[in-house]
């Protein structure tokens, strides 16, 4: 039961833990935006080679899916969501949501009573 219920290794407690947090962060940077075309996201300024891995992984989310199906293998889905998860822990260690502006690479909302010159959005080119 102790080892079911860790917040550490692959459990399910470890990937509700992990959305949790991913939540938080959103909740607490509702400026950032994903825009629908994600072609206009600018990769090219994700230096860490730790934001390389995660867009990496996400990347190859459609090919998880067809191997889960193709193979009747729902775990194929799990493993994934382990991999991603422990992705996205390492790149925030020793990090606070607080303490680290959001990435560059993706617009920001723009309050509609701050001036707009002072948060230029990076898909303005």
């Amino acid at each position: 039961m102790k080892k079911m219920t860790s917040f550490e290794g692959d459990t399910g407690v470890y990937l509700q833990y992990a959305h949790v947090r991913l939540a938080s962060m959103e909740r607490k940077n509702p400026n950032v935006v994903l825009p629908e075309d994600t072609s206009l996201v600018q990769t090219d300024l994700l230096v860490e080679d730790r934001a390389h891995d995660i867009v990496y992984l996400l990347a190859l989310y459609p090919d998880v899916v067809r191997t889960a199906y193709n193979l009747s293998e729902p775990s194929t889905i799990v493993t994934f969501a382990f991999r991603l998860a422990h992705a996205i822990s390492g790149a925030w260690d020793g990090r606070t949501s607080r303490a680290c502006p959001p990435p560059a690479s993706l617009p920001r909302r723009q309050d509609r009573h701050a001036d707009p010159r002072s948060s230029p959005s990076p898909l303005s080119a």
